[in-house]
């Protein structure tokens, strides 16, 4: 058995802030595999990394009870004992009927 190619993520260039680099890799790991992905939870610390990054590339502070996104998918901010850097909350798959 062959072994399978690992997801191309050459097109992205990365933003050297690890918040936004970690969600745009799992959004293209979702992507390749097909998953609907229903949010994504950023412990505390990688949150606030994120939303400091994005006003940065936005050149604009964000109005602070805004939805972040990202593709479409909410970005959340996680509990305080979050210990994954990344939580990925996907939709259920619907039941198929016999």
């Amino acid at each position: 058995m062959g072994k399978i190619a690992p997801v191309d993520f050459s097109g992205y260039v990365r933003t050297h802030n690890n918040a936004i680099d970690l969600v745009a890799q799992a959004a293209g790991h979702a992507r390749m595999a097909g998953l609907p992905v229903k949010a994504y939870i950023l412990k505390p610390a990688s949150y606030d990394l994120f939303r400091a990054g994005m006003e940065l590339i936005m050149k604009k502070p964000l109005d602070p009870v805004s939805v972040l996104t990202f593709e479409g998918v909410e970005i959340r901010k996680g509990g305080r004992v979050q210990f994954e850097s990344l939580i990925i909350e996907y939709y259920p798959k619907p039941e198929i009927a016999n």
